[in-house]
């Protein structure tokens, strides 16, 4: 069935706007608890191709080093854009909480946050955003796979020279 024009409030003021926001805010919260677990489950794909890596190595054979390697450093990329992406989605949620708040004098007395230096805790904007600081984790473990990856490759190349086969 579709709604015709009539159908939709002309204005916010025919909308509770307090329902707005806690929608806002519930979207919010889950986006971040999303983002957390994405994280969380790039964490443990990353450990646990540690530990491959740690059985792989112990082999006789280096050349095996190089699946986990190459799987290491897909799984960081994807990591680092996932992050990305997580930090958009939530930061747009946020920006549309302002906004209801900010059209709302109501809504601004009751929820006055930095606004108000007596209750505000004190905040010092950082240098870099919270993604930058995210992202840490995923391009360490990137570096890593990349080191590994050109450390089991010069071991092969200098194996085989000097095996003369």
């Amino acid at each position: 069935m579709q709604s015709s024009k009539s159908d939709v409030p002309a204005t916010m003021t025919e909308i509770n706007k307090f329902e707005v926001l806690k929608l806002l805010v519930e979207l919010a919260e889950k986006e971040s608890d999303r983002s957390w677990v994405r994280y969380s489950m790039m964490l443990y794909a990353s450990t646990g191709l540690t530990a491959i890596l740690s059985f792989a190595a112990s082999s006789a054979t280096p050349i095996l080093s190089v699946a986990p390697a190459v799987a290491g450093i897909v799984i960081a990329i994807v990591w680092v854009r996932m992050n990305t992406l997580s930090y958009y989605y939530e930061h747009r949620w946020h920006a549309d909480i302002e906004e209801v708040v900010k059209s709302e004098p109501l809504l601004t007395q009751w929820i006055r946050g930095r606004n108000n230096p007596r209750i505000a805790r004190p905040y010092r904007k950082s240098k870099f955003p919270f993604g930058f600081y995210a992202n840490m984790v995923p391009v360490a473990f990137l570096v890593l796979w990349i080191l590994v990856l050109i450390t089991v490759s010069l071991a092969t190349i200098f194996s085989f020279y000097a095996t003369g086969t």
